[in-house]
């Protein structure tokens, strides 16, 4: 049955069949995520919505580096391991190459490498990750 079909008396909204279907709207996480391996922040933008068992997640990070590593923290706990491409920023200078974001079965902080094969952020300088991750919960 076509979803705009439906008897209003039974579903008042979209809004609420969605609600009753395990579907919600984005949430900003930004004020609410942990993020390591800095000094300070420049930009957090920390965004999910949960369909079903599937967290989506939305991200976008730039801060002072104090550490090789780089990572932020999401509510949920991931059901397995996923990872996605990522456009990074290490030590001030944008790369032309992907990095990755991952996070593993059973975190809930996603790390973040300046490449594929695990390459750690530079301590120094600016560092920034920014990708959307599909995360089975």
């Amino acid at each position: 049955k076509n979803v705009k079909s439906l008897d209003t008396a039974t579903y008042p909204s979209l809004t609420e069949l969605a609600r009753l279907k395990g579907i919600t709207d984005w949430t900003d996480y930004s004020g609410s995520t942990t993020v390591g391996g800095v000094s300070s922040t420049i930009t957090v933008q920390v965004y999910y919505m949960i369909i079903g068992k599937v967290c989506f997640c939305s991200y976008v990070i730039d801060a002072n580096s104090n550490s090789s590593t780089f990572n932020f923290t999401l509510p949920i706990t991931a059901a397995y391991q996923s990872n996605c491409s990522a456009a990074v920023k290490n030590n001030g200078t944008q790369q032309g190459a992907s990095g990755r974001a991952q996070i593993n079965s059973g975190s809930s902080t996603v790390t973040l490498y300046l490449t594929w094969v695990n390459t750690s952020f530079s301590a120094a300088g600016t560092k920034s990750s920014q990708g959307f991750l599909t995360i089975p919960i």
